[in-house]
């Protein structure tokens, strides 16, 4: 469920966000507003790209792919398979305050509190 987010000033003086470029940057930002309370999102490019991308079709999925690679690629979001056996992923702090006062429910691509999380090897998209 998107949720308000607040975007901390220093967010734009990250270097990793400066080094990709800036359609994965408000990729990134997209994400924070669209993760659940615990930062969760399916790892699903075609919905991102619907999600945040829907007034700018010429930014397609698989502009959003890659823009998930430059953004993993640096570190700044963490790819994973859930324990449901869905691809997951998470935004990695850079200055974005999730907070929310909203209770986290439990749902199957949660990740576990102090427990590694099981990285998922890269996806090629399929042609079908």
């Amino acid at each position: 469920m998107a949720r308000i987010r607040t975007i901390k000033p220093e967010t734009w003086e990250s270097e990793d966000l400066a080094s990709v470029p800036v359609t994965a940057v408000l990729t990134f930002i997209g994400l924070l507003t669209q993760a659940d309370d615990a930062g969760r999102h399916r790892d699903l490019p075609a919905v991102i790209a619907g999600r945040l991308w829907a007034l700018r079709p010429d930014h397609t999925p698989a502009h959003v792919a890659h823009d998930l690679e430059q953004l993993a690629g640096r570190n700044l979001i963490c790819r994973y398979t859930g324990c449901d056996g869905k691809a997951w992923l998470f935004p990695r702090s850079t200055g974005a305050s999730r907070s929310s006062n909203a209770p986290c429910s439990p749902v199957p691509g949660r990740r576990p509190a102090g427990s590694p999380l099981t990285p998922r090897t890269r996806r090629t998209p399929s042609t079908s």
